[in-house]
């Protein structure tokens, strides 16, 4: 997560080089760009011993254990921990804090801005709702039906049989 936290700045960067051709933003986009190619190169050997081992001990997950690692649809909506659990009462539905992924109000609050404002734009003439738009939209969209795992399943009730990894 802290390694790509800068990606949606680069991607804003790139995005507003490409209409306006201004330098800044190709600055911005490359040495946030090269960041990246540092972080990825410091961290490599890292992730080649991993691998490594993985494979010479044999280490594959079963569908048991990615069905248990999966979340659970309400993991987005609980803070069971930290500074959120005690301003948003709801259920106590997560059993371990691993499996916790609310994400806070900021970034949901900001992306829901964001749609807010395009579409106010697109309606304005100003600036059409791009490809782009939809593209990240399926990205996000795909990312948090996967992070369900192999079923999904919401406050705890399985509602498929088959998830998305089938």
């Amino acid at each position: 997560m802290l390694a790509l936290g800068w990606l949606p700045i680069a991607l804003w960067a790139l995005h507003e080089y490409f209409p306006s051709l201004g330098r800044r933003w190709l600055v911005l986009f490359v040495v946030l760009a090269v960041s990246a190619l540092v972080i990825v190169a410091v961290l490599a050997p890292v992730a080649l011993q991993y691998y490594l081992v993985r494979v010479e001990q044999h280490q594959i997950r079963s569908v048991g254990e990615i069905e248990g690692g999966g979340a659970d649809v309400r993991a987005y909506f609980v803070a069971a921990s930290g500074l959120w659990a005690r301003w948003l009462p709801m259920p106590k539905a997560i059993v371990s804090e691993e499996k916790e992924l609310f994400p806070g109000l900021v970034g949901p609050l900001l992306a829901a801005f964001a749609i807010w404002r395009m579409r106010a734009d697109a309606k304005s003439g100003r600036q059409p709702i791009t490809g782009w738009a939809l593209a990240y939209g399926v990205i996000t969209a795909a990312g948090v039906l996967l992070s369900l795992g192999p079923l999904v399943r919401v406050w705890g009730v399985e509602l498929t049989h088959h998830g998305p990894y089938d």
